[in-house]
Order: structure tokens, then C-alpha cells, then sequence
């Protein structure tokens, strides 16, 4: 596809694999409806830590202008049931579904007011948005630069109406970055083509008592002490 670099066989071969995960985790309604927690009903308004309410249509409004600056390229790969996601440079790129109860849920547990927040290959902002709306100092970092610009544009127009002033979006290798600077770290699960190389980054790197927020759980970071799932599409971690 033209603007993409030509990948090596291994790597060719992981994206093989990485692409059946993420199509068969788009053919799991099923699995995911038996998950009660999965139910939205009930869930708003929600009260956060940090006594901030956030509603349905608060999320739907960053979902929409997130969506809305997504490049036509990234748009055509997410929206192809082959594809199962953008592939860039770094990683695979698959916004989370932050209306999923169980990403609420364990954000209002986990997400205090003032705590250091990061989102590793942030995308499109939304889940740095998310962070903030929950009193969290939020950090997102994305190595692909249209994506990365769509994120820039999605917070200037939604700085209109939510505060904002709390988020930061870098543009990078989010392995350059320092992790003992923060008390939260979220990671799309499979995102990253060197994930055996950040799993060894975070048992290294994040504090003791640090948590790591997992979504679309696959495998479980050994080097991290999982503390348990939040229904069956989050899972916790922290420095052992």
C-alpha cells in the first residue's frame, strides 16, 4: 500500500498473526454480550474520584470529533473486516471503544485525581481525553505523524468544550519515554510489533505500585503481577 515501508518476513509474518487476533476479536458479539459488565445500561452519569461527572454524551461528543479528523487512509484500513486495524510503521492502530463499561470501570478505579497518566501509542487522543475527564494528568504518545496530527486537531476542537488544559500529546517512540514519571499506564494490547521488547521496558521501568490498564487482553505480562480482569476486555497489572 503506497507510504508504507516494506516490512521484513518476521515482521510480516507477526502481522499475519496479529491480524487474525484483531478480526476474531471483531466477531466475538456474542462472547461479549454474555459479559453482563459489557451491559451500558446504568452506567451514566458516571461519578469519577475526582467528584467530576461524566455523561454519555460527553463520550459520544469525543468519539464523533475523533472519528471526524481521522485521515481518509486510516479510516478506509479500520473500517476493512480484512484489515482488522491501520497498520503503521510501529504497530497496529484500533481506537478503544471507551463507551466499553469495562474501560470505565477501570478507569474510575484506577484513575485518582492529579494521577500521572500515560496512553502508549495514544492514536487519535481519545483515551487521553477519557484520562482527563477522570481528573487524571494525562500523557499520550503516537510515533505516526497523520495520526498523530488528527489527535491535535480532535483537542483544539474539543478544548471548546471540556478542559482540556491537563493533556499532553508528544509525537515519538514511546520507547524513548520514561515510565517511571507515571502512576497509570495504558496499553492496547498487541499494538505494538516489539512487544516482548515493552514488556521488558515496564518491569524495568514503572514504579512499585505502578498499574498498567491492558485492553483486549491476549496474553498475560509475566514480568508485571496481574491482579485480575475487569470483565473480559481489561486486565490490570502492577510492578511486582
Amino acid at each position: 500500500m503506497d507510504g508504507f515501508k516494506a516490512f521484513s518476513l518476521k515482521k510480516r509474518f507477526y502481522l499475519l498473526i496479529s491480524e487474525c487476533i484483531l478480526v476474531f476479536c471483531s466477531f466475538l458479539p456474542c462472547a461479549i454480550a454474555a459479559d453482563q459488565s459489557t451491559s451500558i445500561e446504568g452506567i451514566f452519569p458516571l461519578h469519577t474520584q475526582s467528584d467530576r461527572i461524566i455523561t454519555e454524551e460527553m463520550l459520544d461528543t469525543i468519539i464523533t470529533v475523533c472519528d471526524k479528523f481521522l485521515p481518509r487512509k486510516v479510516e478506509n484500513q479500520l473500517f476493512n473486516v480484512k484489515s482488522g486495524g491501520y497498520y503503521a510503521e510501529k504497530g497496529i492502530f484500533v481506537p478503544t471503544k471507551i463507551k466499553d463499561p469495562n474501560i470505565l470501570k477501570a478507569f474510575n478505579e484506577v484513575l485518582k485525581p492529579g494521577i500521572r497518566f500515560l496512553d502508549l501509542g495514544s492514536g487519535d487522543g481519545r483515551v487521553v481525553f477519557l484520562a482527563t475527564l477522570f481528573g487524571a494528568i494525562s500523557t499520550g504518545i503516537e510515533f505516526d505523524g497523520d495520526i498523530f496530527k488528527s489527535s491535535i486537531k480532535a483537542r483544539e476542537k474539543l478544548s471548546q468544550g471540556f478542559d482540556l488544559s491537563e493533556t499532553k500529546l508528544m509525537r515519538g517512540d514511546f520507547f524513548n519515554a520514561d515510565f517511571s514519571r507515571f502512576d497509570s499506564i495504558y496499553y492496547f494490547m498487541g499494538g505494538s510489533f516489539e512487544e516482548g521488547r515493552l514488556e521488558e521496558k515496564l518491569a524495568r521501568e514503572m514504579e512499585p505500585g505502578a498499574i498498567l490498564i491492558g485492553y483486549i487482553e491476549h496474553k498475560a505480562f509475566r514480568k508485571l503481577s496481574s491482579v485480575g480482569q475487569i470483565g473480559k476486555r481489561v486486565s490490570i497489572y502492577v510492578k511486582r
